[in-house]
């Protein structure tokens, strides 16, 4: 376990999709993007979560943290079937190395473990949504 001394937040910057998503893609593709200005001695701090469904049974989801091209941390979650009304569930939290300063971009990516029909539809129903929430903060 790390620690670190007392951190100051100096910004926040958040995204969700608002229209409903699909995909079947079985590599990773850009889902959502935040890009900040960066200060000196500063980290981010990310925070992802989704709620989404598979159009097959024992089929899933991937999810990876990409920042500024490079992919630090990825989940899977697989076994919900959509015509079944269940939802899968995943969340990542990543915290950066210190960052030059700058202008960095975070990325949320997706893929399909198999090829099934992933889903994501804030539209239809309250129980599906993806979100990312980044925050700079000085160490």
């Amino acid at each position: 376990m790390s620690v670190y001394g007392p951190q100051q937040l100096v910004q926040t910057a958040f995204a969700e999709i608002s229209a409903n998503q699909t995909t079947t893609s079985t590599t990773f593709a850009d889902f959502l993007t935040i890009t900040l200005v960066t200060g000196g001695n500063s980290t981010l701090l990310v925070y992802f979560d989704a709620s989404f469904s598979s159009s097959s049974d024992n089929d899933g989801g991937k999810f990876q943290i990409v920042i500024d091209g490079t992919a630090y941390r990825g989940t899977a979650s697989g076994g919900a079937k959509s015509s079944n009304g269940d939802m899968q569930a995943c969340s990542l939290s990543y915290r950066s190395a210190q960052l030059a300063p700058g202008s960095h971009t975070v990325k949320i990516q997706w893929a399909s473990i198999n090829g099934a029909t992933l889903t994501i539809n804030p539209v239809t129903t309250i129980l599906s949504h993806a979100s990312l929430l980044v925050e700079e903060v000085t160490v």
